[in-house]
């Protein structure tokens, strides 16, 4: 405050300036107006001086062209007694004065006489001459002659004194009123204002007289912001007073937080070396509070021996770098205990950046680091297993899954965990959503009758293969929000090897047709499919001649190859939907659903002629027999394949290589 009071100046010092510039103004006012005044009436007397003497000039013609030259001295007596300003009056003709008022002047000769129309204000002076040219006719004689004034010397000076005199009263009279009104001024606004720096000063603050409306509330609200300052100070004051009562009360809930969370904070001022610790930090390394000083040997012998360079390196890195650092690491306390600690710390630097100050916190976390290593050993036997495991809620949210959950599918931990079961339940024909609300549902009910549910989804990975999934799941509750806890075991081997036994248990090992089993299967299938809607069904046997000829001629392996590629000449000869069946040894059958005996019997003759057309390697061309027949009414299954099996014994009667329909 007196820092900035000091470059400005009191208001004392302002009105004192202001007298002396106001001054100078009136003075050099004062002044100036002397001059123009005494310009303005010096200009005044030569034009009426000027005035006077041209008609002086002309009453002179009148009288010498009437009366002659002599005429005329009497005019200039006249006139010089009405005239103060004039010492003379002279006429001359040529350069000589013939006439004059003052006889002295009579026969002498004028010279240097100014004009009176040179004559100016600047000119005009108490000891001038000057004279003005006139001309009369005297007997049609034209005479020119000159006027000539001289100045009254007393009574010029008498004038300008006179005119001094007027000046100097207008002035006197300005100044007094001014003064008056720079009084009046002075009383109205700057004297009230120092009055009131005045009561600011000494603390008076009883209202003192104003006649200014605006300096009276320019006081009030002076006084009404004094005492919002008052009241603000004691408010402040009680603030000051009641957060030192807080942060007392604070410190003690720090130190209260500090032992329950086991952390205490420390400071090292690195200039001189001297260390400071919270009462928590000593009851850390296993000290009371403040038993002793810390030092930084204090600080690393605490530490346990294989810990120490760690810790040294990760000190020296931070001061060095500037990068905060956070470490754990073991402490051993005095009596041989081992804790484990996590430290953090930061350095401050000056404006060289030299580091001056490292501050931190060390943090007990012995328990919280024992079950993290037993987190991390139960983490490790669960990725250890082969199985995915995955722990969500009922919304589907991934809460956890192991190892094998996202390797698996080929995301990374953090990909999967961010998805929802919906996102890898597959379906052809359904959305995710719809599979996994039935998939719940279907969960919730085997939940509800037993403790594990079983279910089969199927997982779409990553890279778009698919999955079948086999998922046991059980559901579990923490507070008041459920989750469901599965084992997913990928059964794609499973599958494909049930898969592969259906496939053993309906299919021809050698040929890959349907087998024997797998007829009697589709046979009542189709059997019943007739009954209920009346269509015609047929059958075609067929039998490949002579086929005990090739393997005893050629060998099994060549008996295998006939049949084979027999087979493979009847499937590109039938439709979709005829079943063809091996029926055993050389023996065939094709099921033909909705064809009749017609029909069936001119497929029968296609095969048979394709086949008979076809030449086989070492055996060259092969025939077959066929036998047809279709379903009657009434039949049964015996007598309908006994029935194509009179069918096909008599294409061999007849011959071989024949058909024959019954």
């Amino acid at each position: 405050m007196r820092s900035m009071l000091r470059g400005l100046m009191s208001l004392k010092k302002v009105n004192f300036t202001a007298t002396i510039f106001l001054a100078i103004i009136l003075s050099v006012t004062a002044f100036y107006t002397y001059n123009v005044a005494k310009s303005y009436f010096k200009q005044q007397d030569i034009e009426q001086i000027k005035g006077d003497i041209s008609e002086l000039g002309y009453t002179l013609i009148s009288a010498m062209e009437r009366d002659g030259l002599g005429s005329s001295l009497s005019i200039l007596n006249k006139r010089l007694a009405t005239h103060k300003e004039y010492q003379s009056l002279s006429i001359a003709i040529g350069k000589q004065i013939v006439l004059s008022t003052d006889k002295n002047q009579i026969n002498r000769v004028y010279e240097n006489g100014l004009h009176v129309d040179d004559i100016s204000s600047c000119l005009l002076r108490e000891d001038m001459v000057f004279f003005s040219d006139f001309s009369y006719l005297d007997k049609e004689k034209q005479v020119v002659f000159n006027l000539i004034v001289d100045l009254n010397d007393e009574y010029l000076l008498s004038a300008e004194k006179s005119v001094q005199a007027m000046i100097a009263i207008f002035a006197f009279y300005f100044i007094l009123i001014m003064l008056a009104f720079l009084f009046f001024l002075y009383f109205l606004n700057v004297y009230p204002l120092i009055k009131l720096k005045n009561c600011i000063e000494k603390q008076e603050y009883l209202p003192p007289n104003f006649f200014i409306k605006e300096h009276f509330f320019l006081y009030h609200s002076l006084m009404e912001k004094y005492n919002e300052v008052t009241f603000l100070n004691k408010t402040l004051e009680d603030k000051v007073a009641q957060r030192t009562k807080m942060l007392s009360k604070t410190n003690e809930l720090f130190k209260e937080a500090q032992k329950l969370t086991r952390i205490g904070n420390w400071e090292w001022n690195i200039g001189d070396n001297s260390i400071a610790w919270s009462d928590e930090v000593f009851i850390i390394v296993g000290y009371e509070p403040q038993e002793f000083t810390p030092t930084y040997y204090a600080i690393i012998k605490s530490v346990h021996a294989d810990d120490r360079d760690f810790v040294k390196d990760s000190l020296d890195k931070a001061i060095k770098s500037g990068i905060n650092y956070a470490i754990n690491h073991r402490i051993v306390l005095p009596d041989g205990t081992q804790k484990v600690v996590y430290a953090k710390g930061r350095v401050e630097y000056d404006e060289m950046q030299h580091p001056v100050r490292m501050v931190g916190t060390v943090q007990d976390i012995t328990e919280r680091y024992k079950i993290s290593k037993e987190l991390e050993f139960q983490s490790k036997l669960l990725n250890s297993v082969t199985d995915s495991i995955f722990v969500h809620d009922l919304d589907g949210n991934f809460i956890y899954v192991n190892e094998a959950a996202y390797a698996t599918r080929g995301y990374t931990r953090e990909e999967l965990v961010d998805m929802r079961v919906q996102d890898l339940d597959y379906h052809d024909e359904k959305s995710g959503d719809e599979v996994y609300e039935e998939n719940i549902k279907n969960v919730k009910e085997q939940l509800s009758k037993k403790e594990n549910a079983v279910i089969e989804v199927s997982h779409k990975t990553k890279e778009g293969k698919i999955i079948p999934i086999e998922i046991t799941c059980r559901l579990i509750q923490e507070e008041d929000k459920k989750y469901i806890i599965s084992i997913a075991r990928d059964i794609s081997t499973l599958k494909a090897m049930n898969a592969n036994l259906k496939k053993m248990a309906t299919t021809d090992n050698l040929t890959g047709i349907y087998n024997r089993h797998k007829f009697e299967e589709m046979f009542e299938i189709e059997i019943d499919r007739v009954l209920r809607y009346e269509s015609p069904l047929s059958m075609i046997m067929v039998d490949i001649d002579y086929f005990k000829r090739v393997n005893d001629t050629f060998g099994h392996d060549v008996g295998d190859y006939v049949i084979k590629n027999i087979v493979d000449v009847v499937k590109k000869k039938i439709r979709n939907i005829d079943i063809f069946v091996r029926w055993g040894g050389e023996e065939f059958i094709i099921l033909c659903p909705e064809t009749d005996s017609l029909s069936a019997a001119i497929l029968a003759e296609k095969l048979r002629s394709a086949i008979e057309k076809t030449t086989l390697d070492k055996v060259g061309n092969i025939t077959c027999s066929f036998g047809v027949t279709s379903y009657v009414k009434k039949d049964s299954k015996n007598s309908f394949i006994k029935r194509l099996d009179s069918a096909l014994y008599r294409a061999k009667d007849e011959g071989r290589n024949v058909v024959i329909a019954v």
